[in-house]
C-alpha cells in the first residue's frame, strides 16, 4: 500500500514526504472576497500607499480597511512578497479579522506565497490556531524566519517606537502655550539638523538598517526625555566640568580612531570619518545653544546650567556607545 501511495504520488510530481510535510500542500491559493477588494477609485486613491503604515498608523492614523486595499493595490504593482506588505499584510489582517470578516483559511492561503520554508510555515500556522483560540493578534513579525525578514522586522519595531515617541512629543507640545509653541518651531529644526548628521555622519558600513533605525530612535528618546525634563529638577549630582572633560576625551579618541583608520583606508567605516564627526560635533554644539534659546524665550524653569548638565550627558552617552562600537571593531 505504501510502495503505491510513493508510485501515485511520484506520478504527481512530488515526493510522499512532501505530501505529508508541506503544511501548504492542501491549501489553495488565495480568494478574497469579492467586495474586500479595492475599487478603481480605491487602486487611484492609494496608489502608492504603504499598508504596514497604514495598518500600525506609522506617520498616520492607523487605517486597517486602507490598509487592506492597500495590500491588494501593492500585490497588483507587483511588490516583494514580505510579511509587512502585500500578501503578508492580507494573512495578518484576515487571521486577526481586522475590520473585515476573520478566515483564517484565506490568511494560511496568503501565508503559502511567502516563500518561507516549512518549518517556519509551520510554526506561522500554529500561531495562528492560537490566535484564533485566544482571540489574540497575530503580527508576523513575532515568528519571522531569521535573515533579511528579520533585519526588516527589526526595523520595524523600532519604527513603531519612534511612532508612539512622536505621538508622546505632540501630547507633550499640545499642552503648551502658543508662545512656548513657536519658540519650538526653531528647536525642531536644530533637532532634525542634529539627528541628521548624527544618523549619516555617525553611522559605520557595519551598521545594518535596523541598528541605524534604533540609532535614530535613541536619539528621539533623548529628545523627548528633554522635553520632559523641562518643567522639572535634573539630577544635580552631574558634574557639567567633569562631563565636559569626558565628552572631550571621548571625542578626541574617536577621532584619534577614525584619523588612523583613514590613513589605511579611506572608505573604512563610510560615512564615519573625521569631517563627518566634527560636522556632527558642530551640529550638537549648534542643537545646544537652540535649547539654550528655546528656555530662555520660553521662559522654563530650567537653568542654563541644568539643561547644559542633560544635554552634554546625552551626548556623552552618545559618544560612549560610538567609541565602545569602533574599539569592539578593532
Amino acid at each position: 500500500m505504501f510502495v503505491a501511495l510513493v508510485a501515485v504520488a511520484a506520478a504527481l510530481g512530488m515526493s510522499y514526504a512532501m505530501a505529508g510535510d508541506d503544511p501548504c500542500y492542501n491549501v489553495s491559493k488565495p480568494q478574497p472576497p469579492k467586495n474586500d477588494m479595492p475599487a478603481p477609485a480605491d487602486r487611484d486613491r492609494l496608489r502608492g500607499c504603504n499598508s504596514e503604515a497604514l495598518y500600525y498608523g506609522l506617520g498616520m492614523p492607523a487605517d486597517p480597511k486602507d490598509a487592506r486595499l492597500c495590500a491588494f493595490v501593492e500585490i497588483e504593482h507587483g511588490a516583494v512578497e514580505l510579511p509587512l506588505e502585500g500578501s503578508g499584510m492580507l494573512m495578518m489582517i484576515y487571521a486577526n479579522g481586522a475590520q473585515v470578516q476573520r478566515n483564517l483559511s484565506l490568511a494560511k492561503s496568503y501565508a503559502c506565497t511567502l516563500g518561507w520554508d516549512s518549518r517556519d510555515l509551520e510554526t506561522l500556522m500554529r500561531r495562528m490556531e492560537a490566535v484564533r483560540k485566544s482571540g489574540g493578534v497575530l503580527d508576523a513579525c513575532d515568528v519571522a524566519p531569521a535573515g533579511t525578514i528579520l533585519d526588516i522586522c527589526s526595523a520595524h519595531r523600532e519604527a513603531v517606537r519612534l511612532a508612539r515617541i512622536d505621538d508622546e512629543e505632540q501630547q507633550i507640545v499640545s499642552h503648551w502655550p502658543a508662545t512656548r509653541r513657536d519658540a519650538f518651531a526653531r528647536l525642531k529644526k536644530a533637532e532634525t539638523a542634529y539627528e541628521s548628521a548624527r544618523s549619516t555622519t555617525e553611522t559605520t558600513l557595519r551598521d545594518s538598517p535596523a541598528l541605524q533605525t534604533s540609532r535614530r530612535g535613541d536619539f528621539r528618546r533623548e529628545f523627548t526625555a528633554s522635553l520632559k525634563a523641562m518643567d522639572a529638577p535634573v539630577d544635580p549630582s552631574l558634574d557639567l566640568g567633569q562631563l565636559d572633560r569626558e565628552l572631550n576625551a571621548k571625542y578626541r579618541a574617536i577621532l584619534k580612531i577614525l584619523v588612523d583608520a583613514q590613513a589605511e583606508s579611506p572608505d573604512r567605516y563610510g560615512s564615519l570619518t573625521p569631517d563627518g564627526l566634527r560636522s556632527a560635533e558642530r551640529a550638537w554644539l549648534h542643537y545646544a545653544d537652540a535649547w539654550e534659546e528655546f528656555r530662555a524665550t520660553a521662559a522654563l524653569p530650567l537653568s542654563t546650567a541644568e539643561l547644559r548638565r542633560m544635554l552634554t550627558m546625552q551626548r556623552v552617552v552618545a559618544l560612549r556607545r560610538l567609541l565602545a562600537q569602533l574599539q569592539d571593531a578593532g
